[in-house]
């Protein structure tokens, strides 16, 4: 009976799972190229869009994505020798609010660049927003697939089917991206290894760098030489706040070997 009650259980909450969509407030991948670009056109001297990337798509059910980081700073398509500083949003594929932080950001930014302290930073910093560098994740979450996704859709087990629970855990397919750094990427989980209700969510990858989002950010702080880096992070459960994680970027870009 215990079995019973388990399953029913179960197939309830996946049930309401998927029937949960995000507050359309929230930005789908498209709206953010759209912001951004119209963004640089708008206010070509300080905002600078540059694809950093792509993902390495999962085929056969997913083509590449770009990724796209926006540069802000006066004289803005030189790069000056100035402190630059990174602020990552999305990396895990339902913390979308780390996207919202960082767009607001940007346009907080612009609109307030004629004030004390917004034209100081202007005048004398190089500061790098990555909205995004999980697309494929944030398709899964903002398209109403399962708002619990946590990955990117790397095809594990090689079927061509993305295969995903519409519960936490049990996510056969995907890589968690802020576990694929080359720094202490041996201590990750391999792939299948998890507790039982968070089954291969934290699956590190086959090899460091392994994605494109992980790649993106490497080659961009190996470009610029980030004297720091903020990379925003949200509660899964929402049971706590969100969080940043402030390091030198140093510390997370690190070598294969």
């Amino acid at each position: 009976m215990k079995q019973i009650i388990t399953l029913i259980l179960i197939l309830l909450v996946a049930g309401l799972s998927a029937q949960v969509v995000l507050d359309p407030r929230y930005h789908t991948y498209e709206e953010i190229l759209q912001e951004i670009n119209d963004l640089q056109t708008n206010y070509p001297d300080i905002v600078m869009v540059q694809q950093i990337g792509t993902t390495l798509g999962a085929v056969p059910y997913q083509d590449p994505i770009p990724i796209y980081a926006v540069k802000l700073s006066n004289n803005v398509t030189v790069d000056e020798d100035e402190p630059a500083v990174m602020y990552a949003g999305q990396v895990h594929a339902e913390e979308v609010l780390g996207i919202e932080i960082t767009m607001y950001m940007i346009n907080d930014i612009v609109e307030n660049r004629l004030v004390d302290p917004y034209n100081v930073w202007l005048d004398n910093l190089e500061m790098w927003f990555v909205p995004t560098y999980n697309p494929e994740g944030l398709q899964v979450v903002m398209d109403g697939w399962d708002i619990t996704y946590r990955k990117n859709k790397r095809d594990n087990n090689e079927n061509g089917v993305f295969d995903y629970e519409v519960v936490p855990g049990g996510d056969i397919d995907g890589v968690d991206t802020n576990r694929n750094y080359g720094f202490n990427w041996i201590h990750g989980d391999e792939f299948g290894v998890g507790g039982p209700q968070e089954w291969n969510d934290y699956y590190r990858g086959p090899g460091p760098f392994s994605e494109g989002g992980t790649q993106a950010i490497r080659n961009l702080a190996e470009e610029q030489h980030f004297i720091y880096s903020i990379n925003w992070h949200s509660s899964r459960t929402g049971d706590f706040s969100e969080k940043s994680r402030l390091s030198p970027i140093s510390s997370r870009i690190c070598s294969n070997a």
